[in-house]
């Protein structure tokens, strides 16, 4: 592959996710960022697109319908790392992230390996606990279904699951993109008609949908493409790190004791925006207003409590119509 840049980023939003997008393309710049963004986007209006098109080197490619299964399955994720220009690197960001700093030296492929994150021990048992696992492995039941699904090794070569927010490929690896996009399509067919054990092998840890993450683990393990995994550097420095706003509640939904911490980061990045002249999104949530500090930190305290009413009374209901 003829590669024309050294640099290229990539991610994909739907209009639930346009304030997340926003925030991760100011915050790369607001950090002196200069790597070319590319944005796959669903459904956003001609004046979101102009405010992100407005920071230097960023293009919005509007999603077909086939691309745009941003929720329940994201093909947008290869379907954007494909059609993105041909680069030495190329990262994938999620919608959801933003960084603190200048990261632009940590996204590399360094010896051609990928760069991403490994779970540690608890936190891959924790991926796993709708399928109540008592080990921190990846269950042996989920890999003796991705072994059959890939058939390509006999035995895994990772014994912990990756996380698919911020992954940095080389030019090299673009077959595997493409198996991974194969991968995927394979994957929903088969789907359909499987049995409740198959699926879970594939589904998001709430225990619903396709997870294109387990889909891209599942080729880490038994894939002969399957690239070396490197070091994953955007944890270390708190002023040059990647911050991924994995859990519900988003940031832009409401602030949450996961969140609120970061509350600076957020709304100096959004002030930093209006003073240098690109236009803010309309309609910004209050709690993103530098101003209200102390009633956003208030909101974060309650939400734990909000979410758990909600809960309690869809199960009251739940319980109610099966009576």
């Amino acid at each position: 592959m003829g590669s024309s840049v050294e640099h290229v980023i990539v991610s994909a939003a739907n209009r639930r996710y346009f304030l997340g997008a926003y925030l991760l393309a100011a915050s790369l710049r607001r950090a002196g960022m200069e790597e070319p963004l590319h944005l796959l986007a669903h459904g956003f209006r001609s004046e979101e697109t102009a405010a992100l098109e407005a920071f230097k080197a960023v293009k919005v490619h509007a999603a077909s319908a086939l691309d745009n299964v941003l929720n329940q399955l994201p093909l947008a994720k290869t379907a954007a790392l494909l059609n993105a220009p041909q680069a030495q690197h190329l990262t994938w960001i999620d919608s959801d992230c933003m960084v603190t700093g200048d990261i632009s030296a940590l996204l590399t492929s360094q010896a051609r390996a990928l760069m991403i994150r490994v779970r540690g021990p608890k936190e891959n048992r924790l991926r796993f606990r709708n399928l109540h696992a008592k080990s921190d492995a990846i269950p042996e039941d989920v890999l003796k279904i991705w072994r059959n699904d890939v058939g390509e090794r006999s035995q895994p070569a990772i014994d912990s699951t990756a996380v698919t927010n911020v992954i940095t490929f080389h030019a090299d690896h673009v077959p595997f993109i493409h198996r991974w996009k194969d991968q995927i399509a394979r994957i929903v067919e088969k789907h359909r008609g499987s049995s409740k054990q198959h699926r879970i092998a594939y589904q998001f840890s709430s225990g619903t949908g396709i997870s294109d993450e387990l889909i891209f683990n599942s080729l880490l393990a038994y894939s002969g493409l399957a690239p070396p995994i490197g070091s994953y550097p955007l944890d270390r420095d708190p002023g040059a790190m990647l911050i991924h706003f994995g859990l519900q509640p988003k940031p832009w939904q409401r602030w949450s004791p996961q969140t609120i911490r970061h509350f600076g980061l957020i709304t100096e990045t959004i002030d930093w925006a209006r003073d240098a002249g690109y236009p803010l999104p309309a309609g910004l949530p209050w709690h993103f207003d530098s101003a209200r500090e102390r009633r956003a930190r208030l909101q974060a305290r309650i939400t734990p409590v909000l979410r758990l009413n909600c809960r309690t009374i869809r199960h009251f209901h739940s319980r109610s119509r099966g009576a």
